[in-house]
């Protein structure tokens, strides 16, 4: 059996960014390998989204089929609810990597038709067998025949079954005898068991009533200090710091989610002048000092790239981005002043010179 392939174009992917930091962008591509993520040698590059790694995914072309495989061990990439590591791609999947939600569109997507030929036909060739003759029975005369003797006809011996009044007379009294022994071991195993009830209560009511008055005592105690504390802390919940600093916590929460480190940072900051204590500020300050950090560390190097590929309108936004966090986040916070925001303002000049054709 031979079969034929029939070749088809190669599949042309578009890419539509609906939610996310990089909501509304399009991407189209007709090269057979696809790859994500924040590093700039990407060929869609998400810098705005902290939660996609450096390397995160990549989608290939293999056999007309398009498949998305995940790279990245922390940050998943779920479709339909579900984190998958590899996942074949039809048109109109949305897939999330990330906080960034994709949609693809595949044009020229045509499976792969397998054309097969007819065999030829075969004619077997049927050799007859003769089968071999049958034997005949033997004829039966008369004379071969042997008469047998009769058998003897025996008799089978009776034996008379024993009356049925005596069989019940020994079962009624078998069964009055277990009836009785019954009867003594459960009275035994009664009185007994009560026995001991009786002991370990008396036991434990005379240990009980001398443990309960000490934890009566001490309960009392810590009853009274617990009713103290609840005190102070609804007191202090009714103060104007407490409001405020809840105030302050709810604007970092909801610049954190946001993706504004250097405003969730200030507020943060005021949060913890009111409440120090506050726990979950300390946490959510130093995860947006390590966002802010990471954005602007991609924003720097991606005006780097730009810089050396000669694409310098991009060049000078990256570093325009970057001046602009750094001027927007709080000089007070103790963080240097003089290393990123001097370095983004040189390369911006640069960028500038070298779109005007001086460099």
């Amino acid at each position: 059996m031979s079969a034929a392939l029939k070749l088809n174009p190669q599949p042309n992917i578009k890419l539509i960014v609906q939610q996310g930091p990089h909501a509304g962008q399009r991407f189209s591509f007709s090269k057979n390998k696809i790859s994500i993520g924040r590093s700039p040698e990407n060929d869609i590059i998400l810098v705005n989204d902290p939660l996609i790694s450096r390397q995160h995914a990549y989608i290939e072309i293999v056999d007309n089929d398009v498949e998305i495989v995940n790279l990245s061990q922390k940050n998943p990439i779920v479709i339909n609810n579900e984190s998958i590591n590899k996942w074949k791609l039809t048109s109109g999947t949305v897939f999330l990597i990330g906080g960034t939600e994709f949609l693809i569109q595949i044009e020229n997507q045509q499976s792969v038709v397998v054309m097969k030929q007819p065999q030829a036909s075969k004619k077997a060739s049927v050799n007859l067998v003769k089968s071999p003759p049958l034997p005949q029975k033997p004829v039966i005369s008369p004379a071969n025949v042997v008469k047998k003797a009769p058998l003897p006809m025996y008799r089978t011996p009776q034996f008379s079954p024993p009356p049925q009044s005596q069989n019940l007379q020994n079962s009624s009294s078998k069964f009055k005898f277990y009836m009785f022994i019954g009867v003594v071991l459960a009275l035994g195993l009664y009185l007994g068991l009560s026995d001991t009830g009786s002991k370990a209560n008396k036991t434990k009511k005379s240990v009980l009533q001398y443990s309960d008055e000490i934890a009566f005592k001490i309960n009392s105690k810590e009853s009274q200090e617990l009713l103290k504390k609840r005190e102070i802390a609804a007191q202090s919940r009714q103060s104007i710091a407490y409001i405020r600093a809840e105030e302050n916590f709810a604007k970092g929460m909801r610049a954190f989610q946001l993706n504004n480190f250097g405003m969730a940072m200030d507020h943060f900051q005021l949060t913890l002048v009111s409440l120090p204590d506050h726990v979950l500020a300390k946490r959510y300050l130093y995860l947006s000092r390590v966002r802010f950090d990471e954005v602007l560390k991609a924003k720097l190097d991606l005006g780097q790239s730009y810089y050396e590929r000669n694409n310098f309108k991009l060049c000078m936004s990256m570093f325009q981005q970057a001046i602009d966090m750094l001027q927007s986040r709080d000089v007070l916070q103790g963080t240097p002043k003089n290393t990123n925001l001097q370095l983004a303002e040189t390369m911006l000049k640069k960028c500038e010179f070298a779109a005007e054709g001086i460099r």
